[in-house]
């Protein structure tokens, strides 16, 4: 997006920061892209030009929107999107709008064959491994059946890597995430590296996003020396070099901006309307299971929670714990 007039006629302007975003990841590609060649030159793998000659063939499913393919723009690498898929409309709109891919699905489940690819990504649910999610039910989700679509997919397309993502919670599940790829005969054919990432400690990025990431490398392309080792070092290179992201102050939107202006209006509409958020009628639930002798004896003595600087809902929830307990003299809470 450009400066634009907010209406004809008037000399108020909003910045609208796409282009300097867009400049602002396309100099950090480069220099990550720049690094990853010196050290794969000190690894012995000169890679010259071959690179940037071939055309990489992209496809992914679970595609949000589209980042294998922006990263390898960024990179300056010369890409074709095969195919992608996402339950999201907008996605779509956005993958179909910008990366026009030869094929576009909603369910990854019931893709067609495609084609052959060079590269192929997958971020797929991580609510069943969430550890925010307190009802995760892990395998038993039938959101899992898209990994087994992403392992089928690289067992038998073959492509020269594959990066597939998830939240950190999955580690907890790792043996039988090691069994799928053992079943697929991915460990034969890939060498696979289980890589925790964050933009903020990696990329010195404002947005703390940790995620677990499997890269996975064919083995006849793969780097001859040590990968781990490799790897390990090129991230170092990048964690130690890469320069500051740009201040976050300059996208932040003005308090007296129509979309915050209406916010602001909508959550004062809700608090005159006696509002309440989910917590408070949670915990009122939760009271009704305390034990009757417990609760008189909670009125008698002075919860747990004065003068903590806890937050409304986090005295709340130290009171009821407490008051479960039947009101100790002492009392732990982590």
């Amino acid at each position: 997006m450009v400066l634009t007039r907010q209406r004809k006629g008037t000399t108020s302007w909003h910045l609208q920061p796409e282009r300097i975003l867009t400049r602002h990841f396309e100099q950090r590609g480069t220099f990550i892209k720049k690094l990853v060649l010196e050290r794969a030159k000190k690894a012995g793998f000169d890679a010259g030009n071959g690179p940037d000659a071939a055309t990489h063939v992209l496809a992914s499913d679970c595609s949000g929107l589209g980042s294998d393919c922006m990263a390898m723009k960024r990179l300056g690498l010369t890409c074709s999107h095969l195919f992608a898929s996402d339950v999201s409309v907008k996605s779509r709109r956005f993958i179909n709008a910008n990366f026009s891919p030869k094929h576009l699905v909603a369910n990854a489940l019931k893709r067609l064959d495609c084609g052959s690819m060079t590269g192929y990504s997958c971020g797929f649910p991580c609510q069943p491994f969430s550890r925010l999610n307190g009802r995760r039910k892990a395998w038993a989700d039938k959101r899992t059946r898209l990994f087994d679509v992403a392992l089928k997919t690289i067992s038998t397309k073959e492509p020269a890597w594959a990066v597939l993502e998830n939240v950190k919670g999955l580690a907890k599940y790792y043996p039988q995430v090691r069994a799928k790829i053992r079943a697929q005969g991915l460990t034969k054919k890939y060498v696979t590296l289980v890589v925790p990432m964050c933009p903020r400690d990696l990329l010195k990025e404002h947005a703390r996003r940790s995620r677990l990431y499997f890269l996975m490398v064919r083995r006849d392309v793969a780097v001859k020396a040590d990968l781990v080792h490799f790897v390990r070092l090129a991230l170092s290179d990048i964690c130690k070099s890469m320069p500051k992201p740009l201040a976050l102050e300059s996208y932040w939107l003005s308090k007296t901006g129509p979309s915050v202006s209406k916010t602001r209006h909508q959550k004062a509409v809700k608090k005159n309307e006696g509002f309440q958020p989910k917590w408070v009628k949670r915990h009122a639930k939760l009271k009704k299971n305390i034990r009757s002798d417990h609760i008189m004896k909670a009125k008698l003595l002075a919860a747990p929670s004065a003068d903590l600087g806890l937050t409304p809902r986090e005295s709340g929830a130290l009171q009821i714990e407490w008051a479960r307990r039947g009101c100790p003299n002492t009392f732990v809470a982590d």
